[in-house]
């Protein structure tokens, strides 16, 4: 049967683990058991998570008092052990700030303009500069201003949920001037939404940087603010450095693309240059060695450069060998269209439709899609 340790000697072997497993710590001072004690009694805290708190803040007993009124507020807005030991290793000092003043009135801010549960709990821990704001001289004014543009309270916690930096971004200096320039450049204010709820950090950029990535999208690649895809393409080339973009038009040209080529298709599809050389390298074999399709026609189907070779475009391609080879479709299909439409429509058209004359057909295609899906173990694709 196993002793029981005393809580004092067990804090006492815990303590000289976690100073033994870093050289860089410096010695620290004993831990008084009385703070662990009381935060595991009075906020429901594991002894591993109240020991992980009072080593970080280094509390005594007093200080515990105070932390464990911020742990059980933090609680009641849906904060859990393991969120607040990450709260305290960030920034130690929210546990002891004043709940009255400072905290409740933040946390019941961001409740009300749509954050609850697991959404607020993981904004502040993943940025707890949060709290450190001005409700009123911040906050408000940021949310006044995100609301311009989301105008539910589902867009405002997808765009915190993508950069939760936008709450203690500098709105004056930085997002306001942004989404401005941009505005005046003729982007649409659903254009603005749309960034912010896709990609928000796109906006977080100084904004010298965000002048010259606009100008680039609308006098490099030819897409003009007022069209549909100039978004697209802004937040694809935010996304990336301008040598990323050289070389990525570079690996297109040497698939026998002109600059043309890759700028109309950037007009028609901007995520394609944000593929990685692995998968555009993959799909223009594929294309190019298999399908034997010209490099023109590809340009022609840009949508094409999205699907995998494996999943998707093999599986159909050998569906329509084995109707090629029966005849029962012409050999000018336009594989390129075939590869690119639904999945219904091309069930519907290409499969299911010739069942009666070629009965496996289905089960020929759904293990194509399958077994790349579910790849066995030590199995090299061709």
């Amino acid at each position: 049967m196993m002793a029981v340790i005393p809580l004092r000697n067990l804090l006492s072997l815990v303590q000289k683990r976690l100073i033994a497993t870093s050289a860089a710590l410096s010695p620290q001072p004993p831990l008084p058991p009385s703070s662990v004690e009381y935060l595991m009694k009075s906020c429901g805290l594991s002894f591993e998570s109240a020991v992980a708190i009072s080593l970080k803040s280094q509390s005594d007993e007093k200080k515990a008092r105070k932390q464990a009124l911020v742990i059980n507020c933090l609680k009641s807005y849906g904060f859990n052990d393991t969120q607040i030991v990450k709260l305290a290793e960030k920034r130690s000092t929210i546990l002891q700030c004043n709940i009255r003043r400072t905290l409740k009135p933040k946390l019941e801010f961001l409740v009300e303009s749509g954050l609850t549960g697991k959404h607020l709990a993981k904004l502040i821990v993943t940025n707890p500069t949060v709290l450190s704001k001005s409700l009123d001289f911040y906050l408000k004014p940021m949310m006044k201003f995100l609301r311009q543009y989301l105008k539910t309270h589902d867009a405002i916690v997808i765009a915190l949920h993508r950069a939760s930096r936008l709450l203690s971004y500098d709105l004056n200096g930085f997002l306001q001037p942004n989404i401005q320039f941009l505005i005046d450049q003729g982007v649409s204010p659903d254009g603005i939404s749309k960034l912010l709820v896709v990609q928000p950090m796109a906006l977080l950029h100084r904004p010298e940087r965000i002048v010259y990535l606009a100008r680039t999208v609308k006098e490099e690649m030819g897409l003009l603010p007022k069209s549909s895809n100039f978004i697209d393409g802004f937040r694809v080339l935010s996304s990336m450095s301008d040598a990323t973009r050289k070389k990525k038009i570079k690996l297109f040209k040497s698939f026998g693309w002109s600059e043309d080529d890759i700028f109309r298709t950037f007009r028609k599809q901007p995520n394609f240059i944000a593929y990685s050389e692995e998968k555009v390298r993959s799909q223009m074999d594929f294309l190019l060695n298999t399908v034997k399709v010209e490099p023109k026609i590809i340009v022609s189907y840009p949508k094409i450069l999205s699907f995998s070779v494996d999943k998707r475009l093999r599986p159909r391609y050998e569906v329509l060998k084995v109707l090629l080879s029966k005849k029962l479709i012409r050999g000018d299909t336009k594989i390129l269209w075939l590869l690119t439409t639904s999945e219904k429509l091309f069930l519907q058209r290409y499969v299911t439709r010739y069942l009666d004359k070629v009965p496996g057909l289905l089960d020929m295609y759904n293990g194509s899609v399958n077994q790349s899906r579910n790849p066995r173990p030590g199995k090299i694709d061709d």
